[in-house]
This record gives C-alpha cells, structure tokens and sequence, in this order.
C-alpha cells in the first residue's frame, strides 16, 4: 500500500510498494483503482481506446496504465496529456489479473512488424511482451491464402500466440513481411494457391455452397446462349466478382423478334447476278448506289456508311465476300461481371482486326410512339437498351429496337466514350429503309481480353434516354475511364 506521506511530486498521487499490491484482491472501489473509465490515446494505432478499468502506477517516475480496449485486449501503455479524447465507454468491468514477463527484443523469424488487433475472451489474461510497440505485433509465419469476402487475405500465426488467434489479413497490412510472403509462396505453389492469385477463386469458403450454385446456373446459361447460334463462335459467361446470376426477365434471342403489330419482311424484292461480287461488279451495294462494304470480308467504310449485302434472291453463293453479318459471329466473346460497378460486360476472348464484325444489336422491333413508353419504364432502373433505327428518318425514325426484355450479348455491351466498336445499318433481306439490321463492327484493333464498347450517345433514344434516366433530372455518371471521358453520359 502508499507510504504515508510518501508523494510522487503530484499532490493527488502516492507513490505504491508494488511487491505488496496484491491486484489479484482489487476490487473496482478498491482506492488503487482511480478510473473505472478511461479514455486513454494509443499513438501507434493512432486511435482512442475506451478502458474499462485502471491501475495507475508510479514506476520510475513514469505513470503507467493497464487497461482493456474496444478489443477487449489488455495492454500496457504511457499516460499522456491528451485532451478531448473520444466517447466514453459506459460499460463497468472488472480488473484483469496482473500478468508480468519479461519484455524480450524482436526474435521472429522474419524480424518483421504488423499493425493489428485480436479479440480475447472477458477477463482472460494477456501475455503483454509480443507486442512491440502499441497495438504493433510480430509475423512468425504465412499459413494460407484465400479469398474473404471477395478480397485476397493471408492467414497469418503471429510470434508468441496459440493459434486460436491465428488472422486473415489484406496483402496491403503486410507489405513490410514480404519475406514471409515470399516463404509462404515457396512452400505453397498448389494449384489452388495459384488460382487465388489468377483470381480465379473469388468467394470464400463459407460461401463455398451458393457459389457452386452460381457457377451451376451461369453454366446452364452459357449452355442455353450457345443453342440458340450453334454455328457461330462460342459465348463464356464469367462472374469473378459477385454472387450475380443470369438476369432475371430477360430471354436471349439470336435475330430481331417482332413487337406489337410489327411486320418484318424476309423477302427482297431484287438481288445481284454477279458471278464474282466485288466493288467492281454490279452488286447489291451498286443497285442501292453505295459503295462495296468490305475488303476481305473486314468493313472499309466510314461510320453512317449504309451496308447493303447480297441476299437470298442473289445468284452468289455463302462463299460470296459480300455476305459478312449474314454469316454470324466469328469471334469469342465473353459475358462478364465488371469490377467497376458497370455491371455486366462483354469482351473479347481473342485479338480481334479492325473492321471484324463483332455482333448485331438485337431485340424487340417496336413502333416509335410504343419505344416512348418503354423508354419511361426503362428510367427508372437508370439504364436504357432502346436503339432508334433512325438511318432512313433521323428526325422521326418509325422504329425503334428494344433489347431490354429480349436481346443477345449485345445487351450487355457498355458505353464508351472512346469505343472500339462502332454500330452500322445493314440491309439483307429486309430492303425496307426504315428496318435495317444493326451491325457492330471494331472501328481498331481490339486486343484479347479487352472489353467491347460502342458509344451509346451516338444514337438519339440512347442518349436522350440516358440523360433523362434519373428522376432528379441530372445526368448519369460515366465510368467508362477513357482518357477523353465525358464524365457524364448526354
């Protein structure tokens, strides 16, 4: 107890002979006890830690403090002068028991230093001496790698504590223990330690159950999209991001479908008897007065171009270098989730030249006064797939393609404003000026694994209707991250 009259130079203070202070008999009253609530800065964390109990010593002049914190750890550490500090911790609890070893320098393996906390039961006493400085404690090993909550995690064991406080930790809290990285690597080149690092393992263990259920459904997905266009290049669907699934209301269709009361003819009036169809015969293209489409069945024409192929009243064969969007995809694609809150994506899954046809935009064929009421319907999710066929009639085009309830990967191609696709009218049996088929082609070299993108705002409906897709009447934010981005999409 405090010699009598004994001071330490602070009048409100008496110096304690700790080797009679049995703390294990403390009560929360007992007069040795000065704060049942402490409010008390860790400089190192560099955060407020709200104590629950205190014992306030005088040990070489330094006043100390044992405390628990919102982690219910308890540590030793320096009283300082900070003023304000932080709420209070209302909740009473009891003093821990006094557990003393001796304090040792760093002696793990790596020598390395990690900033953290663990949780420990009520009332269970803590070895101070592993931890270094304030809430700063040593790496002795990398266990495992995994993914957590769709994030990259180690598990670490750290120096001086029983496994059961073993942690899952980000790369970025480890950056000064890349040699116990590196060792951990070394020891562990499995197959699936190499697929977490490929992101190829996105969902945690807990979650093991639904994420064998998405891949399932996803897998049936991109089984039924294949059906549909047997003879064209095959569609993957990849979701290493999210739990989302296959769209709901949506059907995947190959070719336009017809809205209410919508006709759509299939049978030309006129085709070529060219014998060998080129730019210098007379083929569909000189019947309509444009020019020939393609060069080695790869587009060299300016974007608004019309393109007129030859159809089935033409005497040419498939082989004809005048039959491209007819034939079907040719390229890999791929459905993907993006990882910058875009939603779904499309990309290639090879190197693809400019000119290449990517795919036709295709839906719902409406009349324009029925498109103005879908448009509405479709604001409200903030995104729109409406496409005005607007090549005859700019002004006041009759149809309009919606591709929200039905459409093909084209649906789920995002806005760029520097695209590497662009889209381009297309008559083949259907010569009608006010329907034609909508073809995307690579306005560049596209590079495998490069996402696709068209400019939504180079059609009318599409940029009227995304810039009046929030109610508030402000413009959508565009995430397409050129270097020439608008910011907004109008």
């Amino acid at each position: 107890m405090a010699s009598e009259g004994s001071t330490t130079g602070q009048p409100h203070l008496h110096k304690q002979d700790l080797s009679k202070l049995d703390i294990s008999k403390l009560t929360a009253l007992s007069p040795e006890v000065i704060s049942r609530q402490a409010t008390i800065n860790i400089g190192t964390i560099g955060h407020v830690a709200h104590g629950k109990s205190t014992v306030v010593k005088a040990i070489s002049g330094v006043q100390t403090v044992r405390f628990k914190n919102e982690l219910e750890r308890n540590i030793t550490i320096k009283l300082g002068n900070e003023e304000g500090g932080g709420d209070k911790f209302e909740k009473e609890g009891k003093v821990a028991p006094h557990v003393q070893k001796k304090k040792k320098k760093s002696a793990a393996k790596y020598g390395q230093k990690f900033k953290s906390s663990k949780k420990k039961k009520e009332n269970e006493a803590v070895v101070v001496a592993p931890v270094l400085e304030d809430g700063v404690w040593e790496v002795e090993e990398i266990l495992d790698l995994n993914v957590i909550n769709g994030q990259k995690k180690f598990l670490v064991k750290w120096k001086e504590w029983g496994p059961e406080y073993n942690s899952w930790e980000k790369f970025t809290n480890l950056t000064t223990c890349q040699e116990a990285i590196v060792d951990f690597f070394k020891r562990n080149n499995s197959q699936r330690v190499l697929d977490v690092l490929l992101g190829k393992v996105t969902i945690s263990i807990e979650e093991k159950f639904t994420r064998e259920q998405q891949l399932l459904l996803l897998a049936e997905w991109e089984t039924e999209i294949n059906k549909l266009s047997p003879h064209e290049a095959r569609i993957t669907v990849e979701n290493d991001v999210d739990n989302e699934r296959a769209p709901a209301n949506f059907t995947y269709i190959a070719s336009y479908i017809a809205g209410p009361n919508v006709v759509l003819p299939e049978d030309p009036p006129i085709g070529c008897a060219c014998s060998d169809c080129g730019p210098k015969s007379v083929c569909c293209n000189s019947q309509n007065d444009a020019p020939f489409a393609y060069q080695k069945k790869r587009l060299h024409v300016p974007q608004g171009t019309p393109i007129f192929e030859c159809n089935k009243k033409c005497m040419c064969g498939d082989e004809c270098p005048n039959r491209v969007v007819q034939q079907g995809r040719q390229v890999a694609l791929s459905i993907y989730r993006t990882n910058n809150g875009c939603g779904w994506g499309v990309k290639a899954k090879q190197a693809i030249k400019k000119g290449t046809f990517i795919c036709e935009y295709v839906g719902e064929v409406l009349f324009s006064d029925e498109a103005e009421v879908r448009g509405a319907q479709h604001r409200t999710d903030g995104r729109t797939y409406l496409f005005d066929l607007d090549f005859n009639d700019p002004e006041d085009p009759l149809y309009t393609v919606d591709a929200a309830k039905y459409g093909n990967v084209s649906h789920f191609i995002n806005h760029s404003c520097s695209p590497n696709c662009g889209v381009f009218a297309v008559f083949i049996n259907c010569l009608d000026p006010n329907l034609p088929r909508l073809a995307l082609f690579a306005l560049r070299d596209i590079r495998a694994e490069e996402q696709i993108s068209f400019c939504y705002t180079s059609n009318p409906r599409l940029s009227k209707s995304i810039t009046a897709a929030n109610d508030d009447g402000t413009m959508l934010q565009c995430k397409c991250g050129a270097d020439n981005c608008r910011k907004f999409l109008f």
